[in-house]
């Protein structure tokens, strides 16, 4: 059995624009702006077991990483009345602070050496994002205003399987496919964080260049899903998809062994 600890240091930025509706005043759309930064602290821990010479289990946990951010929105191009009722209720030149958490996760990963030439792998993973929805919202306005706000996210699962082979001494090829559960359906889902299931296909190659050094390359195709969004609140119904939502990710690594 092997032990892991980390440490973590995660830096954040929160920057949103939105339009701001004039309709009242028959005007072109105002504008809202909110923009901070944020250094949040956290850590993790596992546990390798080595079953026999072929087989490998392993055990991770990464905490919560809890972030807070701080800003008087800067507002541009609204209409009198609206403006006029923003500085009266004590919105404008106020401070909107908002504090969230990101997810701590668990995830559970087996290794095995199926011949000298081949090895197979798969790992499952959970993610608390039912935790990261939950967030609170505080206005720096005499008397202070605050509320707690819920997105009602699920928490998510991740499945995935993966392969080495080994195309000849220097050279091994790396395969594999992960599959992630939406943390939001359409009646919840929200323009600003499109979140839907994912579906992740990667390939890659190592090559050791001797026993101290390793390089390799690599390339990820993500498909996001169409994030479908039918939302409806007192202001309206926000309507629509995404039908080209997905990632594209290169790597290249250098490994030095000690």
């Amino acid at each position: 059995m092997s032990l892991g600890v980390g440490f973590s240091v995660q830096f954040a930025k929160l920057k949103d624009e939105l339009a701001i509706n004039n309709v009242a005043e028959s005007l072109a759309d105002g504008r809202m702006k909110y923009e901070d930064t944020n250094v949040g602290f956290g850590g993790n821990i596992g546990a390798l077991f080595e079953i026999d010479a072929k087989t490998r289990v392993g055990v991770t946990y990464r905490s919560q990483v809890d972030q807070g951010f701080s800003d008087a929105p800067s507002f541009g191009q609204l209409g009198p009345g609206l403006e006029a009722l923003l500085r009266d209720s004590g919105v404008l030149g106020s401070s909107l602070n908002l504090d969230m958490t990101i997810p701590q996760e668990v995830m559970l990963s087996i290794y095995r050496d199926i011949t000298d030439d081949l090895a197979l792998m798969a790992n499952f993973n959970w993610q608390n994002w039912s935790q990261f929805g939950e967030f609170d919202i505080a206005l720096d306005t005499v008397p202070p205003r605050a509320r707690a706000v819920d997105a009602d996210f699920d928490d998510t699962f991740q499945g995935a399987i993966g392969a080495h082979y080994k195309l000849g001494e220097p050279t091994t090829l790396l395969l594999g496919f992960a599959y992630d559960s939406s943390p939001s359906n359409e009646s919840n889902r929200s323009p600003a964080l499109p979140l839907d299931q994912q579906f992740r296909f990667a390939a890659g190659v190592q090559y050791e260049i001797n026993e101290a050094y390793t390089v390799g390359a690599a390339y990820e195709y993500a498909s996001l899903g169409s994030a479908d969004i039918r939302s409806t609140r007192p202001s309206g119904t926000a309507q629509g998809s995404y039908d080209t939502n997905s990632l594209n990710v290169f790597n290249f690594n250098v490994v030095r062994r000690f």
